[in-house]
């Protein structure tokens, strides 16, 4: 790596873990103190959705000790991604701390934050109506998959059709989730018959590793939804529809690919003629 007159690397922002190449890790300065420090979270067992904020702290720590006239400028972080970030944190500095390169951890003493509790915000019923009549082909089959499936955005873009399994019950989707968890979701019949009909590959072909984006996914589905509504918040409408037809938290939460129900119950909105029913039924 160059280091330019000024002494700064010419860098526009910190490298995100999908960005990492073997031409950066092939740097002698970088491969050690980074990959060490990755190595060191798979010795631990630390879950793979960790890695990029690893990547992005080890990176960070290395061009403040390459280049400490750098300035130094405030993260701004949002209230879900606070946990992970602090796990990272502790990771990285515990490693940092047991490799000889700091005397001390200062992530040791961090507080542990509370995930942030958001109502659910189940997509209206008239929005995915009227996104599904005014979709193209490509954006119409993102939706059916956000709202039938409960699939992310990034879940969306890696479809692929060697991912299709015929079962005795019908078709289903493996998926790939968070982490590089696998799931599979059962399929309804029209959500499989437009994925049976497209070329084999990826179900949206693109740019990023053959596929699109899930930032390009978000985009294409939010320009079909009135201001405030997101795919994100598709899969809060699935949730809550599966929830209100069995009942069953934990299905929902399998279907979701959640590794804890609370998380699941965060996604379900509770109509208020449930809640209503409930009350009455407590006095009979």
């Amino acid at each position: 790596m160059q280091v330019p007159r000024d002494g700064r690397p010419r860098v526009a922002a910190v490298p995100r873990s999908g960005d990492v190449t073997p031409q950066i890790l092939a740097e002698p300065v970088l491969d050690e103190p980074v990959g060490g420090c990755l190595a060191h979270s798979k010795d631990l067992g630390i879950p793979k959705i960790l890695w990029q904020e690893l990547w992005q702290i080890s990176w960070l720590f290395l061009w403040q000790e390459l280049w400490p006239a750098v300035p130094r400028g405030h993260v701004r972080v949002a209230p879900g991604d606070r946990p992970v970030l602090r796990a990272a944190l502790r990771t990285f500095y515990g490693w940092a701390h047991a490799s000889g390169r700091l005397d001390h951890n200062p992530a040791g003493l961090l507080p542990p934050i509370r995930p942030a509790r958001h109502a659910p915000r189940p997509a209206p019923e008239r929005a995915v109506a009227d996104a599904l009549l005014s979709a193209d082909d490509r954006q119409r089959l993102m939706v059916l998959l956000a709202v039938r499936e409960g699939l992310r955005r990034g879940e969306i873009a890696r479809v692929h059709s060697d991912d299709l399994i015929e079962e005795a019950g019908g078709w289903s989707l493996r998926v790939h989730g968070k982490g590089d968890k696998i799931r599979v979701v059962p399929l309804s019949d029209d959500v499989a018959l437009e994925l049976m009909v497209l070329p084999s590959g990826w179900a949206f072909p693109g740019q990023v590793d053959g596929h699109l984006s899930p930032e390009y996914v978000g985009k294409l589905v939010s320009r079909l939804l009135p201001d405030g509504w997101t795919t994100h918040t598709l899969r809060h409408r699935f949730a809550t529809n599966a929830y209100a037809g069995q009942r069953d938290l934990f299905a929902v939460q399998t279907l979701l690919g959640h590794s804890s129900p609370e998380t699941t119950r965060r996604y379900v909105h509770v109509p208020d003629e449930s809640l209503r029913a409930a009350v009455m039924a407590a006095r009979a």
